[in-house]
């Protein structure tokens, strides 16, 4: 820039697209870094022990609304892992609320037919259940002349039902800790790359990082699930 060109006056239009583009750039390239952070904090430390507590919660208050003599979470838990052959580790409470649902009907669905684990059937099928359940059970000891094909398919769909409010109940609790999380992580890495640089926000600072913050997460979540429903086919 020479000095006739110093001197020409910056018109507003342009201090606004020079503004505007300054702040996508640091929406983008902090919600990328944002992005990575999130991710490794959720697979490593937050997934598990948290989605083993929200789904323990969820039977636990479906068996209550039942109004069942109802065993402890945790037994509904164990019985959840036996059922799905997934008890090491826990590894089922790992996988991606969509997944972890997946596994859960079709581990109910292969119960069905050899009357398996009636308590998680009635748990997932709700008070309609249980008449079909005896059906079943007649069935399998030769009583009432039916093969039960009918109470079956009624099992199967009372049973899906249930599945989906699970995954729906799980889909609306993610939502929300996926985003603050990623929120939590932007505000922190804006606030540090700030003062460690010497920068002492000032009122209105603040609130232009915190912006930038609230973006990135967003963006952050939802390039997140993008990639892992990518990665999951």
């Amino acid at each position: 820039m020479n000095a006739y060109e110093a001197t020409l006056p910056v018109s507003p239009l342009m201090s606004v697209a020079a503004a505007a583009l300054s702040f996508a750039v640091a929406v983008l390239v902090l919600s990328g870094l944002s992005a990575l952070v999130t991710q490794a904090l959720l697979v490593t430390f937050v997934r598990q022990p948290l989605q083993r507590r929200l789904v323990r919660l969820w039977m636990t208050k479906r068996m209550k609304r039942l109004q069942e003599a109802r065993p402890a979470g945790k037994e509904l838990e164990h019985e959840l892992l036996v059922l799905t052959h997934l008890v090491r580790r826990g590894s089922l409470f790992s996988l991606r609320y969509e997944q972890l649902c997946g596994q859960i009907a079709t581990a109910l669905q292969a119960a069905i037919p050899r009357y398996g684990s009636p308590l998680l059937l009635k748990l997932f099928g709700a008070r309609g259940v249980d008449d079909a359940l005896h059906q079943v059970a007649d069935a399998r000891a030769g009583e009432g002349g039916d093969d039960g094909g009918e109470a079956r398919r009624r099992i199967a769909f009372l049973v899906d039902r249930g599945v989906d409010e699970l995954q729906a109940h799980l889909a609306k609790r993610w939502r929300w800790i996926d985003y603050l999380t990623a929120l939590a992580v932007s505000e922190g890495m804006v606030l540090a790359l700030a003062y460690t640089t010497g920068i002492v926000p000032r009122s209105i600072e603040i609130w232009l990082y915190t912006s930038i913050a609230v973006m990135a997460a967003l963006l952050s979540s939802l390039v997140r699930n993008w990639l892992e429903r990518r990665a999951s086919f």
